[in-house]
């Protein structure tokens, strides 16, 4: 939560977005939620709705099309893209003209996605979508490795294949 909840706050203090949220995906469900977010209110992040699943009303939202096509979505004009008619009123009355959501893949699957809203159209050009594709990239290695990290820790105090306490649980 802190990696993303820093991530957020670099890219709306630093990078000049107005927006940029990451949603979690459970793989279990196929459904997702806001984990961390900067640059909007509340009540906006509370209506985000985030899936994987291709039958929901809201699937073909740049972040959920990210995530279940396991590729970046970008909307450089929010005014001319039919997939964001729904939000489009919401997002223009905020001043937000462009939108990319690019997925955090770990193991082959889209574990997150990192949305990024910006207050110009044609805002996500040539270059700065190889920047934004390599934060993907270091979001991703950086979620890895923390996940490595927990499971090196599980193993160091539990029994893999029973999952009880071991002896270094124990002493410790």
């Amino acid at each position: 939560n802190e990696l993303f909840q820093t991530a957020c706050q670099i890219a709306v203090n630093d990078g000049a977005f107005s927006m940029a949220w990451i949603g979690e995906i459970d793989q279990d469900t196929l459904e997702g939620k806001v984990a961390a977010w900067a640059g909007g209110n509340a009540d906006y992040v509370e209506r985000i709705r985030l899936t994987a699943r291709a039958d929901m009303p809201y699937s073909d939202r740049p972040a959920c099309v990210a995530v279940r096509e396991m590729k970046p979505i970008i909307c450089n004009d929010i005014r001319t893209d039919l997939t964001l008619e729904s939000l489009r009123e919401d997002l223009l009355e905020r001043g937000n003209l462009s939108v990319a959501a690019f997925p955090l893949i770990l193991d082959n699957r889209a574990e997150a996605v990192i949305v990024l809203v910006g207050n110009e159209a044609g805002i996500f050009d040539e270059d700065e979508l190889k920047l934004l594709n390599e934060l993907a990239g270091d979001l991703s290695f950086a979620m890895q490795y923390i996940a490595k990290e927990e499971q090196l820790n599980y193993m160091a105090y539990y029994d893999v294949l029973t999952g009880l306490p071991n002896t270094m649980l124990f002493h410790d």
